[in-house]
């Protein structure tokens, strides 16, 4: 269906018909692209068509035409507008403090406290002041995007001593360099960990002799 002449003629240079082409050639294109790309290269081609017929030949509207040749002849560009919304009410500093306080113990930020709450990690944010006002549940859902959760703070995952702590795990770090060492000498190096499923027999347990028997013909047939 012929309709009125275009307002927006289209007229590209070679490397933007090579560069369209393979857009609407390419495999992995994203379909909405490969349709604009394809409005713009039928305007260029058909410079005598109307939006009418190129959309029928896109299969699309010719509100979509007109949208799209006004958009190349402004900005050169298939990507949509940045959308409207809201400013950013904190800057990055402040989610980079409050994700550092929630990879910190309290103690180091001179806190009285076991462990950090989104209570108190706000508290801490707002002394600092780098923000004005902040919500516990904004603090929330950055730590939520992160995958952090500092009020499950278990000693055991940190080093509380760590002179301590490397006087413990020197011998072992050792063994284990010297493994294949200690192996050409007949010495295994064995790694165990505990499971906390499974409890150990009261001190002072017999085993019968029969266990013992069960446990050889099992291990016998590994």
């Amino acid at each position: 269906m012929r309709g009125p002449k275009p307002n927006n003629p289209i007229y590209l240079v070679e490397n933007e018909i090579r560069e369209l082409r393979q857009l609407v050639k390419g495999r992995n294109s994203p379909q909405v692209k490969v349709m604009r790309a394809r409005i713009v290269l039928d305007a260029h081609e058909h410079s005598e068509w109307s939006n009418q017929q190129i959309a029928a030949d896109v299969g699309c509207t010719d509100r979509a035409v007109r949208k799209w040749r006004r958009r190349w002849n402004e900005s050169k560009s298939l990507d949509d507008l940045p959308r409207p919304g809201a400013p950013k009410r904190f800057s990055p500093e402040v989610r980079v403090q409050a994700t550092a306080l929630a990879c910190s113990l309290p103690k180091e930020k001179q806190a009285v406290l076991s462990r950090w709450s989104l209570s108190e990690i706000v508290k801490h944010l707002l002394g600092l002041q780098i923000a004005s006002a902040i919500s516990t549940s904004t603090v929330w859902r950055w730590f939520q995007a992160d995958k952090l959760k500092p009020w499950r703070f278990h000693n055991w995952q940190h080093i509380l001593d760590p002179q301590k702590f490397l006087e413990r795990a020197r011998p072992v770090l050792e063994v284990y360099e010297n493994a294949a060492a200690l192996l050409q000498k007949g010495i295994w190096a064995v790694c165990v960990d505990e499971k906390t499923s499974i409890q150990g027999p009261p001190v002072g347990a017999r085993t019968c002799a029969c266990q013992i028997r069960a446990a050889c013909a099992c291990c016998s047939t590994l």
